[in-house]
C-alpha cells in the first residue's frame, strides 16, 4: 500500500496569536500535532482555512490542499474570525465607498462599490483577493466557492480582478477543470468500493457453493 506523503502547513489558533509549522500526512494528524503545539485538547477542536473560513473536515477534501496553507484550529467556544487577509471596507477620497483588502504581503487592491455589490451575490471580494494573490488558488477552494466563479459573468469578473478578459476566463476554466477531476476523482473511488463490494459478495457465494458441495458430498459417501 502507498504511503501517505508527509506535507508541511501552517497553523494558528482563533485570535492568530500563536502560528507555528507542522508536517502531516492527514486531517487527524493535523489536529493532533496543531493541538499540542497550540496546548489544547485534539478531541475538541475543528480545522478552518485561515483564509476565507472554510471548516476542513473531510481527509479527502484536505488531500487536494496545497502545501504551506495555512489553517486556524477552533476550539469549543470559539469560531473563525476574519483576518488582516480579509476584506474590510473602508471609505475612499472620492466619498464613493470602497473595498480595499489588506494582504499579508502588505500590498492592497480595491474595488469600486458598484462592482462589489455586483460580486457580492454571487462570489466574496476574499475570494477574488485570493484569484489575484495566488496562482493556484483553484487548488484550495470548496467545490462550492469553484462553482461560484464559474458561474459569475466572465466580464464582470475580469472587472473586480483588474485583469482582461481572457485571463478571467481562464481562471474559470481552471476551476472548472479543478472541479471536474474532484468529481471524477469521487465517481472513481465509488466506482472501486462498488468492485470490491461485489468481490467480496462473490466470494462469499463461492465459500457458501464449496461448503454445500462438500456437505452433499459427505452426504453421498
Amino acid at each position: 500500500m502507498e504511503e501517505k506523503r508527509r506535507r508541511p502547513y501552517k497553523v494558528c489558533n482563533s485570535e492568530r496569536a500563536k502560528s507555528t509549522g507542522i508536517v502531516v500526512e492527514s486531517l487527524k494528524e493535523l489536529k493532533e500535532r496543531a493541538s499540542l503545539k497550540l496546548g489544547a485538547a485534539a478531541a475538541s477542536c475543528r480545522v478552518f482555512l485561515d483564509s476565507d473560513g472554510t471548516e476542513i473536515d473531510d481527509e479527502e477534501y484536505f488531500s487536494f490542499i496545497e502545501d504551506q496553507t495555512k489553517f486556524m484550529i477552533v476550539y469549543e467556544g470559539e469560531e473563525w474570525t476574519a483576518g488582516p487577509q480579509c476584506v474590510s471596507y473602508s471609505q475612499g477620497s472620492t466619498g464613493a465607498g470602497s473595498v480595499g483588502a489588506s494582504l499579508e504581503t502588505n500590498e492592497s487592491m480595491e474595488f469600486d462599490r458598484t462592482d462589489a455589490g455586483i460580486t457580492a451575490e454571487n462570489i466574496s471580494s476574499d475570494l477574488l483577493i485570493r484569484i489575484k494573490s495566488d496562482p493556484a488558488f483553484f487548488i484550495s477552494f470548496s467545490d462550492e466557492s469553484l462553482q461560484d466563479v464559474i458561474n459569475f459573468e466572465s466580464e464582470q469578473l475580469a472587472t473586480a480582478l483588474g485583469r482582461s478578459l481572457a485571463e478571467a476566463k481562464h481562471s474559470q476554466e481552471a476551476c472548472q477543470q479543478e472541479l471536474d477531476r474532484r468529481t471524477q476523482l469521487r465517481e472513481a473511488t465509488q466506482l472501486l468500493k462498488l468492485f470490491e463490494r461485489a468481490r467480496q459478495n462473490q466470494g462469499s457465494e463461492n465459500e457458501l457453493q464449496y461448503t454445500g458441495n462438500k456437505r452433499q458430498r459427505t452426504a453421498n459417501e
